[in-house]
């Protein structure tokens, strides 16, 4: 009888050990509230931002779930797939409507991904560094886009945006305000770019590390460079400037805005003169 009951008790103390290492478990994906995917592969507070719990998993295809757990994903969480260098494309869900900060950075073997009409923020440096990317579409529904959120993308020849868009558009694959006021951003597999004659601002970081880039044409209508806007810019041989030496000399200029350039003079309208 006493060894029957003990079996009892043992049995009872192993049950409830299970459940809260279960509970533990799934404690882990999230901030309080969260939920982790039945894989183990991801993690979601109860805010709904997705992390990855096993970035060495998050190799070719892969597809986001629109929930885990009973709780719908609405947003990429900072750094979420950060150095996720053996992925090739990124199927994003219509439930997700922000991409954190650095969430895709370093992802060097992602090839392709889908943004969704949901997403109406994408992070600061979002998708730096993914070197594989050779194109993105930013849908209408985007109204931020952080800075540096395609820099060293090397293979980069298109930042394509829906002509619905209310803030953004897209001229010769670059990215400028809806206005076309604001030179935005540059992709990164361009060899050669002309700025469109309505640009009078060249943003920060516009150009940062597009080490492809061997020539540019810039406007007479430019009369601001943001800081960074050529950093790195280690194969620009040829700066061209559309007015006069006189124009070049009042253009404001930001910090380091040509750190590492090569080129060594603009030439303008009426003769060459200093970077």
């Amino acid at each position: 009888m006493k060894k029957f009951a003990f079996r009892i008790l043992m049995a009872a103390a192993l049950l409830a050990l299970a459940a809260c290492l279960a509970s533990c478990d799934m404690g882990s994906g999230g901030a309080a509230g969260g939920a982790s995917s039945p894989e183990g592969l991801y993690g979601v507070s109860a805010g709904g931002a997705l992390s990855v719990r096993d970035k060495s998993k998050m190799t070719g295809a892969i597809v986001i779930p629109e929930e885990i757990g009973g709780v719908a994903v609405t947003s990429i969480a900072e750094r979420a797939f950060e150095g996720c260098t053996g992925l090739t494309s990124i199927d994003i869900p219509s439930s997700v409507a922000s991409i954190g900060s650095y969430a895709f950075l370093g992802c060097t073997g992602l090839a392709a991904v889908a943004i969704p009409p949901s997403v109406t923020s994408i992070g600061v440096r979002a998708f730096a560094s993914c070197s594989g990317l050779a194109s993105v579409a930013i849908p209408s529904s985007v109204t931020s886009i952080g800075g540096g959120a395609f820099i060293g993308c090397s293979a980069l020849m298109s930042i394509g945006v829906d002509a619905g868009n209310a803030d953004y558009r897209s001229e010769g694959g670059c990215l400028l305000s809806k206005d076309g006021t604001v030179f935005l951003a540059c992709p990164g597999g361009l060899a050669s770019v002309s700025v469109p004659s309505s640009v009078t601002s060249i943003g920060d970081e516009a150009f940062e590390r597009c080490t492809g880039l061997a020539s540019i044409e810039i406007p007479s209508s430019v009369t601001s460079i943001g800081k960074y806007a050529f950093l790195g810019c280690t194969g620009l041989a040829s700066v061209s400037f559309a007015g006069a030496k006189s124009q070049w000399g009042a253009v404001r200029k930001g910090y380091c805005w040509h750190v590492y350039v090569p080129a060594a003079a603009v030439h303008c309208s009426d003769g060459d003169c200093s970077l």
